[in-house]
């Protein structure tokens, strides 16, 4: 028997009561706080002190419980959370890795789109990459580092916690930026010990017409064709002829602390790493950090300059963490959950406890505000794959 107009009609009209039941009652049982990475890191830290704080906001019974599902830089947690049922009982507390860098870098293996396929809920915090070198580094400064890099084209190594990752990525988008940056090359700083200068005439070429026309492994135009754009200035240049990235050797290893041994060791010349994993060796001595990748200097490091400030105006790539939820979550259970994120992150010294872990708290955000946030870290990070020419995972 076909039901009727009026009982489809009845229906319809009796929805939005029944989900505001639902959402009434819930939570019923315990929700589940999925990170996409191994226990101990700085996402698993903040997301034990956020569900001990969320919780006592959503009920006097709820409960939430962390579980790690880790594996390939947090696509497989994301991925599994995807295709969990909309109904608030699974939540994923993502980095920036998960929903940003390697969707961009690595869409083979993250076989979702972070923004349409996951219910953006909350921002819950952040924080900048380091640029940092072993302590017995010469280079003392970002900018006498990358002049080096710039003087030795594709034979200086830098490590990063994972291709694709998000240091992988702000390292390829410093690399960029970096090429377009005048030379400081007046200090002893601009050259390692063990690694000599290039010949005069090389270096003299690449100054007379500025980084910004050449790489320095490229042999100099004859004094006629360089003096003319010149004359006008830098603007003048061709527009067909950008300055050229800076080339160095990608390593990545697996995780942030076997990159940070890598560094005390001296196996790579530098690293772009989170402030979380760096911070430890940074305070023993380990380790030197020349810039951080925010536009304001970190509290915990007041001396470490900005990239903005050596001369990379806007230069600004920091990580994150998001709560989400799979698609469909009825609103009025995301706007439940972000008000309980909110409130959490503004009670007693969860703020210190996520500093401690790394984890600058972030402003109160709404689902929509998160949303927006997320599109443009998205297509942030896929305009830099373009630019840097990332072909990973695309075989």
């Amino acid at each position: 028997m076909q039901p009727s107009r009026r009982s489809l009609l009845a229906a319809a009209l009796a929805l939005p009561a029944i989900r505001a039941a639902r959402a009434e009652a819930w939570p019923e049982r315990p929700i589940s706080m999925v990170v996409p990475f191994l226990a101990g890191g700085s996402t698993d830290i903040a997301a034990r002190i956020l569900a001990e704080r969320m919780a006592p906001k959503l009920g006097p019974q709820a409960r939430i419980i962390v579980e790690n599902r880790a594996g390939a830089g947090g696509a497989v947690g994301a991925e599994w959370v995807r295709h969990r049922p909309a109904d608030g009982y699974t939540l994923l507390l993502a980095s920036a890795s998960a929903l940003g860098s390697n969707p961009a870098a690595l869409p083979q293996q993250t076989p979702y789109d972070p923004v349409e396929d996951f219910t953006q809920i909350a921002l819950v915090g952040g924080g900048p990459i380091v640029l940092v070198v072993p302590a017995a580094s010469p280079f003392r400064t970002a900018q006498a580092l990358l002049d080096a890099v710039r003087a030795h084209p594709g034979r200086m190594t830098w490590a990063t916690s994972g291709a694709g990752g998000i240091g992988h990525l702000t390292g390829e988008y410093l690399k960029i930026r970096a090429g377009a940056l005048p030379s400081d090359r007046g200090g002893p700083e601009a050259r390692s010990a063990n690694r000599p200068a290039e010949p005069p005439k090389a270096e003299q070429a690449s100054d007379r017409g500025g980084p910004e026309a050449r790489s320095v492994n490229r042999p100099a135009e004859p004094p006629k064709a360089e003096q003319a754009p010149d004359r006008g200035g830098p603007e003048a240049r061709s527009a067909n002829r950008p300055a050229e990235p800076l080339k160095a050797e990608h390593v990545p290893y697996r995780g942030g602390s076997a990159v940070m041994e890598a560094l005390a060791k001296g196996e790579v010349d530098y690293s772009l790493e989170v402030l979380a994993s760096t911070a430890p060796h940074i305070r023993d001595g380990l380790s030197r950090g020349l810039a951080v990748s925010s536009l304001q200097r970190h509290p915990l490091f007041p001396d470490i300059p900005t990239l903005d400030e050596i001369g990379l105006k806007g230069f600004e790539v920091t990580t994150w963490n998001m709560l989400v939820a799979p698609r469909g979550l009825p609103p009025e259970l995301a706007e439940t959950l972000s008000r309980a994120v909110r409130a959490a992150l503004a009670e007693g010294n969860t703020a210190e406890r996520l500093a401690q872990a790394g984890v600058d708290p972030a402003r109160p955000t709404t689902p929509e505000e998160t949303r927006a946030f997320l599109a443009a870290e998205v297509a942030k990070f896929r305009a830099i794959v373009r630019q840097a020419g990332v072909t990973l995972g695309r075989g």
